[in-house]
């Protein structure tokens, strides 16, 4: 009776220790596949500057982090620095990506709509530059490598925001015959940019 007491703690203590370690092992793997389905970008491109000229393009950068929660759906959010000919601006943004086909090579889309953060630059005189709303849309095509994905991608950015320029003084001759300030303007301008933004990013 005391050995026959004493195998079956064995085995109580046993299939108690396996079943510990099972759930250690299931616990792992669904962390890993958890953390397997988050991803971080990073990001360089151009886009189109605020000028009438269409061979004008600037610098951009860009860093996303996100959660595949499908591979068609895999919401995230973005931050970015962009350079104007007059201006410069820290986009921030929630955005939606999607790829084709999970498993190889293939085409995917994306989605941003955010804020601008925008502030002059040392080559204009504006009083003040306000912040705006902005939407992008694009498609790409992606390479699957062992541990991240090369992306390359072209997609279009509508963007508003406003400027105010500085007072400005206007002098005039008076009765007096002499010269006098007069109180000065300020001129807003609403900005409405539509604009091409190319994009290459390693995404891990």
């Amino acid at each position: 009776m005391n050995k026959l007491t004493g195998i079956l703690l064995v085995l109580a203590i046993l299939l108690a220790v396996n079943t510990q370690a099972q759930n250690d092992s299931t616990s792992a793997v669904s962390k890993r596949s958890l953390l397997d389905k988050m991803y971080l970008q990073l990001q360089v491109g151009i886009i189109a500057s605020e000028s009438n000229d269409t061979k004008d393009y600037r610098p951009a950068a860009g860093f996303g982090i996100g959660y595949e929660l499908h591979h068609l759906f895999q919401p995230g959010v973005y931050i970015g620095y962009e350079e104007y000919r007059l201006f410069e601006s820290m986009p921030v943004a929630v955005q939606l990506q999607g790829n084709f086909n999970p498993t190889t090579n293939s085409a995917f889309y994306y989605a941003q709509l955010g804020k601008t953060a925008m502030w002059k630059n040392s080559r204009n005189e504006l009083q003040s530059v306000s912040s705006g709303e902005y939407w992008e849309a694009g498609i790409g095509y992606q390479w699957k490598a062992e541990n991240l994905k090369l992306k390359l991608s072209a997609g279009f950015r509508d963007q508003k925001f406003t400027s105010v320029s500085k007072n400005s003084d206007i002098w005039y001759w008076d009765a007096l015959s002499s010269f006098a300030p007069t109180q000065g303007y300020k001129e807003v301008t609403h900005w409405h940019l539509e604009r091409m933004h190319f994009k290459f990013t390693i995404e891990f």
